[in-house]
């Protein structure tokens, strides 16, 4: 068994049995025993959140249902880091319930999978000074763009009151001008 947190702190255990991912494929179509064959299309799956949403609250419904929660109330106390905390929690609850040769393999390209995201997550912390500052002179010219399009106009493209040029003139001795009404002869 594996948990993770919600945001308020709220503990969730995954178990995965014959009978939860039995729940999970009847209920999301996802296939959690797969993780273990070549084809591994539920990894694929798992990538999309909300999939990975509803698959965790296939897994926790008893739980949450001896709680009184809706998935509506479930899914409220989940943000970025919740789902981080679940679907690190949900592989390794896969790998755990996989046959002890198959657990070996798996343990070790999991492993590697987050050995992957730690070096990601420092390349990005070492790239945020550059980030920071490429955003800071896209805002500048930005701002200093607006500043430019709050000038009030000059005298030369204000046009002077009256019909503008673009607008046709009557042709007819007896037309009526937009908005005026004909007086009776």
């Amino acid at each position: 068994m594996h948990e993770f947190s919600d945001r308020t702190g709220r503990t969730w255990t995954l178990e995965a049995t014959y009978g939860s991912y039995a729940r999970v494929r009847s209920h999301t179509g996802v296939s959690l025993f797969d993780i273990a064959t070549e084809e591994r299309k539920s990894l694929q799956q798992l990538a999309d959140p909300f999939t990975l949403g509803q698959v965790i609250w296939s897994l926790v419904e008893p739980q949450a249902e001896s709680r009184g929660l809706t998935p509506e109330q479930f899914f409220a106390e989940f943000d970025g880091t919740t789902l981080e905390g679940a679907y690190a929690a949900l592989m390794d609850e896969m790998v755990f319930f996989c046959q002890p040769r198959q657990r070996k393999i798996l343990t070790a390209a999991v492993q590697k999978v987050r050995e992957a995201d730690k070096a990601a997550d420092k390349l990005v912390d070492e790239m945020m000074p550059q980030i920071e500052a490429e955003i800071d002179a896209a805002l500048a010219q930005w701002t200093s763009g607006r500043s430019d399009t709050n000038s009030p106009e000059s005298s030369e493209s204000t046009q002077a009151p009256g019909p503008s040029a673009s607008c046709s003139q009557p042709s007819e001795a007896g037309s009526v001008k937009p908005g005026t009404t004909r007086q009776p002869s």
